[in-house]
């Protein structure tokens, strides 16, 4: 399977806050939804530049945190991430429900009030 190309992950989900036991990395979480640390999954460390593909290999919570093996080959490379944000691509965030949308995806939306502003309603026209 090819790498997936992550120069356009975008989305932040976390900072690398430190190193744990050898080559784990202590992760401040900036996400809540379920599965994000779990293993397998993929994020996009980005730090003076430069992107990092990492994949979980083991995790557990830790005190409002995350530790995470990310098979990383040496504790120099561990201490090199601290400070690193970790990245997502969009394609990865959960689906919104009907009605729901991301912040980014209301940039440009042209709102319309109905009536004499005192509703609670708003019509979105999403369009140019």
């Amino acid at each position: 399977m090819p790498a997936p190309n992550i120069k356009d992950w975008d989305v932040l989900v976390g900072r690398i806050k430190g190193r744990w036991d050898k080559a784990s990395l202590r992760i401040i979480p900036f996400s809540d939804v379920k599965g994000r640390f779990a293993v397998d999954a993929q994020l996009c460390a980005l730090k003076d530049g430069k992107r990092t593909l990492l994949t979980i290999k083991a995790s557990r919570a830790k005190d409002g945190g995350w530790i995470c093996d990310c098979g990383l080959p040496s504790t120099e490379v561990a201490e090199n991430l601290i400070g690193a944000e970790l990245y997502i691509d969009k394609s990865m965030r959960p689906q919104t429900q009907d009605g729901e949308f991301y912040a980014e995806e209301l940039i440009d939306v042209k709102l319309a009030v109905l009536g004499l502003g005192a509703h609670r309603f708003i019509d979105v026209e999403l369009g140019p």
